[in-house]
């Protein structure tokens, strides 16, 4: 049965920027794809495209770059990152793909949404260049890699206030391109405004964010280094947090700046 936490996964819709970049030269195999292809090297010339190709969804392309998988409309606006599901077969058609076809074909929906969760050492995040926010003692700690401009952001940080006793790290990620860095800009200013001039933080992020592999936002951390992707409800959220397996040895960071509730 798929997850909850895959469907989040699933729905991080974007609009990708010129990062998590690498890869041999593209290839299309029809007119049709060779047509997206030269859109999408047309709207990001920042971005190694390796590859383009149909999927079963009428007006959906898989694209390849370097060693990540999203799917996108012909248009080249809108990118779906996260994996693509045959509920006949019970296949992980990306899965697939992302082995060089090798996968096994009955590769079941459970297996591929409880693979090995992704750990994160919070002692190692550099929290001097997040945004800090305090919701009562704080005693919980959530960590957030957000994009001003993407809608599940905004969902999500509607959501935040409602969190009981937790403080919140947030690193600005503007992986939706130019307007989202000026927005991440404006909001570091106002925020932190003794350091408004230190915009290179938000490259610091774009590439704490490529080390961690985190090509979506929102993307969350809880206190014991797991990691899920995507919005949901304050209720959902906090059930997530406190099922952390450790959440005594919390973050302080004094020198943040704290944002406003």
């Amino acid at each position: 049965m798929m997850t909850k936490r895959l469907l989040r996964g699933v729905a991080v819709l974007m609009l990708i920027g010129g990062t998590f970049a690498a890869g041999a030269a593209p290839r299309a195999k029809t007119g049709e794809e060779q047509t997206v292809l030269a859109t999408l090297k047309k709207l990001y010339p920042a971005t190694t495209f390796t590859k383009v190709s149909k999927t079963p969804l009428k007006g959906v392309y898989e694209v390849v770059m370097g060693q990540n998988i999203a799917y996108v409309d012909a248009s080249g606006r809108h990118f779906l990152f996260g994996h693509l599901f045959d509920m006949q077969t019970q296949s992980d058609l990306t899965a697939q793909h992302e082995a060089g076809g090798s996968a096994s074909p009955t590769l079941k929906v459970e297996r591929a949404a409880e693979g090995p969760p992704k750990i994160v050492k919070l002692s190692e995040l550099p929290l001097q260049d997040a945004l800090k926010r305090v919701n009562g003692n704080g005693a919980r700690t959530l960590v957030v890699f957000s994009d001003p401009l993407c809608p599940y952001c905004k969902r999500l940080e509607a959501e935040l206030p409602q969190l009981e006793n937790t403080t919140i790290y947030t690193f600005l990620t503007p992986i939706l391109g130019s307007n989202s860095r000026k927005a991440a800009q404006t909001r570091w200013a106002e925020t932190m405004p003794e350091r408004a001039n230190d915009i290179d933080v938000l490259d610091r992020n774009m590439q704490l964010a490529s080390r961690y592999g985190i090509n979506g936002t929102p993307t969350l951390i809880r206190a014991d280094g797991q990691m899920t992707a995507g919005a949901m409800p304050a209720a959902e959220l906090t059930e997530w947090l406190n099922s952390a397996a450790d959440t005594t040895a919390q973050l302080s960071a004094p020198d943040l700046v704290k944002e406003t509730p």
